[in-house]
């Protein structure tokens, strides 16, 4: 009951909070927390554990053991729903945030793209990505940079992201096929050693 009571209040809190179609609402909505004593102490929904007082509650009602956890199973899946719902909830409000803030950062963006384009500069990405397109375009290129560096050690290779990884795959693989897709290519036999 005390579990029923607790999600109850938190439903009633988000009913009567603002609207959250509008930033205020929304705002408030990713700041609402699960009711403390639904949560762990890190803040997550803590497990649903009442088999004993279902047990307990089945027989003080004459009901047997496997009624008794026929409705523990159950409560069980409520309660796991409620919490999933919640989650649900808020990822999909943050989502919406997230989108929003992107459409707001969309102008700065392309100014700050037009800026670099006529200054004639390059940040980390663009080099990243300038390197991607030259060995992806450039196959003679891609050869002739996988011949001179025939060996390359790769620290931290977990903390490497998708466009680093296929530069190296680039430069220290050989298409296995006509398809230019780097996911194609195989690794030469000592080429890359990961650390």
């Amino acid at each position: 009951v005390a579990i029923v009571e607790r999600l109850v209040e938190m439903a009633a809190a988000l009913a009567a909070g603002p609207d959250p179609t509008t930033p205020s609402g929304l705002v408030g909505l990713l700041t609402s927390r699960p009711h403390p004593n639904l949560c762990t102490k890190a803040g997550a929904f803590a497990s649903y554990r009442k088999k004993g007082k279902w047990a307990a509650a089945a027989k003080q009602a004459g009901l047997s053991k496997a009624d008794g956890d026929q409705l523990n199973h159950a409560a069980e899946g409520h309660y796991t729903a409620c919490c999933e719902d919640w989650v649900s909830l808020l990822q999909a409000a943050a989502s919406q945030v997230l989108a929003a803030l992107i459409e707001e950062a969309r102008p700065i963006l392309q100014r700050y793209r037009d800026h670099k384009r006529a200054s004639a500069q390059l940040d980390f990405d663009d080099l990243i990505f300038a390197a991607r397109d030259l060995l992806r375009d450039h196959d003679d290129v891609r050869r002739a940079l996988g011949q001179r560096f025939a060996h390359v050690l790769v620290d931290e290779f977990q903390d490497t992201d998708p466009l680093q990884t296929e530069i190296l795959w680039r430069l220290c693989g050989d298409p296995v096929d006509s398809d230019d897709d780097w996911t194609g290519f195989r690794i030469r036999p000592g080429a890359l050693f990961l650390v």
